[in-house]
């Protein structure tokens, strides 16, 4: 349960804290988060509950609540009467448009009855006027960190192309199954028009058994591949046995697979690279 009763009688009520670090936060680590929520904690009277760790989700890139990690521990924290989750800092929570932040904080107390705190913020602070100004502005300094970070890269990444550098994934290695798919899908879209080169890359990706938008750890957890579990849990069997033997249904190499083709005399670039990371 989510309070402790106190020698006195009194109800000690409880936090679960949520740790993110994505690929782009160099030097993150969510033990150092955790040491600095369980400071927080004992200072403001809170019981901590089991941490959830969310690796390689970008705050930038996906919303709190279309994280599957972030609906877990909302979901845990709910079944556990907990007060509610708490945070490090609210780049660890979003670094997307502040407006958008402040509209999943009223959605997590709606859908879930769970506040949201911070650890860089005294308790007391936090419920005032002046100490939610303090946190969007804070959320605001992280959205337009991406903004300037974007500018930069972008900016860079032009200049090198100037210069005849080339950027993106590495060539697929094509099996020879795979090539004549490849041929295939793009003769039929020529055709039809409806199949680009990165919906074809995706295609080959998900009959190997992977995506690169990608949940590794909780596909790891569920024991299916990442594009498996994308594409089942939208259909509502996130996690279910169903979803293993639909994913283990026949055997999917990995994407680094460098089985015999008739593409190896080919040239490397037969197939172009997608985006870029999570």
């Amino acid at each position: 349960m989510g309070k402790v009763l106190r020698a006195d009688g009194s109800v000690k009520s409880s936090v679960l804290p949520y740790l993110r670090v994505s690929t782009e936060d160099k030097g993150q680590d969510p033990k150092r988060q955790l040491l600095s929520i369980a400071s927080w904690a004992e200072r403001e009277d809170f019981q901590l509950l089991g941490p959830e760790e969310d690796i390689g989700t970008s705050a930038s890139k996906v919303p709190a609540l279309e994280r599957p990690f972030f609906i877990r521990a909302c979901e845990r924290a709910q079944a556990a009467r907990a007060a509610g989750l708490i945070i490090e800092t609210p780049d660890r929570f979003s670094r997307m448009d502040p407006m958008l932040a402040v509209w999943e904080f009223v959605e997590v107390e709606k859908r879930f009855g769970l506040d949201i705190y911070f650890a860089c913020v005294p308790l007391s602070y936090q419920a005032t006027p002046m100490g939610r100004l303090v946190i969007f502005l804070q959320m605001a300094s992280s959205h337009q960190w991406v903004i300037d970070h974007t500018a930069k890269v972008v900016s860079g990444m032009l200049r090198k192309k100037a210069e005849g550098a080339k950027f993106g994934r590495k060539p697929k290695n094509l099996r020879a199954d795979e090539l004549d798919q490849v041929k295939e899908l793009r003769r039929k879209d020529r055709k039809e028009g409806q199949k680009g080169w990165e919906t074809i890359a995706v295609i080959i990706n998900e009959q190997r058994g992977v995506h690169r938008l990608t949940d590794k750890k909780e596909a790891k957890e569920q024991g299916v591949s990442s594009g498996s579990l994308r594409r089942m849990a939208t259909q509502g069997l996130f996690g279910s046995d169903e979803m293993r033997r639909e994913d283990r249904k026949g055997g999917t190499p990995d994407e680094t697979d460098s089985s015999p083709s008739r593409a190896s005399d080919q040239p490397a670039d037969i197939l172009p690279s997608g985006g870029g990371g999570t």
